[in-house]
C-alpha cells in the first residue's frame, strides 16, 4: 500500500469521529467528589472539597476539545486553562481529565440525575 492510500486512509476515519455539539455538552458532570456544571452562557461553576471557582468555557468543536478559563483542581496551585478532550462512550459524553489514569474523568449525568442532585 503506498504512503498516499495510507494517509488517505487515516484521514477517513479521523473524519468519523462524532462532532459533538455546545447543546449536549451543557449540563452537570461528576467524578469522585467534584462536581462541574456548563452554563447555556458559556460559564462554569466547579465544586470540590467544600471549594468553589468558576470561570468560562470554550469548545472546539472540530477537535472535540473544550478549554476552561479561571480553572483549578487546587486552588493552592494557582488557576489557569484546562483543556479537556470531549470523548463519547457508550452513548455518554466524558470530560477526559487525565488519560493516563483510570477513571480519569467527569461523567455527565443525564437530566433526571441532575434533577435528584439539587
Amino acid at each position: 500500500m503506498t504512503i498516499l492510500k495510507k494517509i488517505l486512509i487515516l484521514l477517513l476515519f479521523s473524519s468519523c469521529a462524532e462532532k459533538i455539539d455546545t447543546e449536549k455538552i451543557i449540563g452537570q458532570y461528576v467524578m469522585a467528589n467534584d462536581t462541574l456544571e456548563l452554563f447555556p452562557n458559556k460559564t462554569f461553576k466547579h465544586s470540590f472539597n467544600n471549594y468553589v471557582n468558576s470561570g468560562t468555557w470554550k469548545l472546539n468543536s472540530t477537535n472535540n476539545e473544550i478549554a476552561f478559563e479561571n480553572f483549578t483542581f487546587n486552588p493552592k496551585n494557582g488557576y489557569g486553562v484546562w483543556y479537556s478532550r470531549i470523548t463519547l462512550t457508550n452513548g455518554k459524553i466524558q470530560l477526559n481529565v487525565n488519560s493516563d489514569i483510570r477513571n480519569g474523568y467527569f461523567s455527565k449525568l443525564s437530566e433526571k440525575e441532575e434533577q435528584t442532585t439539587h
